[in-house]
């Protein structure tokens, strides 16, 4: 139910304040939150249902194509379970409260973030890779700080706030 209400925030942040704000361009609240939910979860394949839930709610009400957000982010969820499988990720993020774990975890959360951002451009612009290169390009200079500081701020959060079991 936290999870959710906290979604719902993230959601209005991100669709409403933000732009009124700041102006219209990309924020990526909702994928750092969604792959922050499954980077400190121990029960990965729930909170995966969980956040496909979410985001597939997010497409429909957003007007986004029905696959835009949850193809790039199972995709990038995949390869966080499998290369967890093999550095046990998930298990040193939650155990240890030091500031080795809180920085891997904002470097977790924005590599994962950066993959998902590939992911959702080559889904966008139609496989051409000459353009997802030139588009991830200006993602990565516009938004490197905003993508930082939200990800210490969902970090934070979830090891503090949430501590989800």
């Amino acid at each position: 139910m936290v999870l959710f209400l906290f979604f719902i925030f993230f959601v209005v942040l991100e669709s409403l304040f933000l732009p009124a704000l700041i102006g219209p361009k990309a924020f990526l609240v909702i994928p750092l939150f969604a792959l922050a939910t499954i980077i400190y979860s121990r029960r990965i394949t729930l909170r995966l249902v969980q956040v496909v839930t979410f985001l597939f709610f997010t497409e429909i009400f957003s007007g986004a194509r029905v696959g835009s957000f949850m193809i790039p982010f199972i995709i990038t969820a995949v390869f966080y379970v499998w290369i967890n499988k093999f550095l046990d990720v998930t298990t040193n993020l939650n155990e240890t409260n030091t500031l080795s774990s809180i920085l891997v975890g904002i470097l977790a959360l924005n590599l994962l973030v950066y993959l998902y951002s590939f992911f959702f451009i080559l889904n966008q612009l139609s496989y051409s890779v000459v353009s997802v290169w030139a588009g991830f390009k200006i993602l990565i200079q516009t938004s490197f700080f905003e993508t930082l500081g939200w990800s210490v701020v969902l970090v934070m959060l979830f090891k503090y706030v949430i501590k989800t079991k």
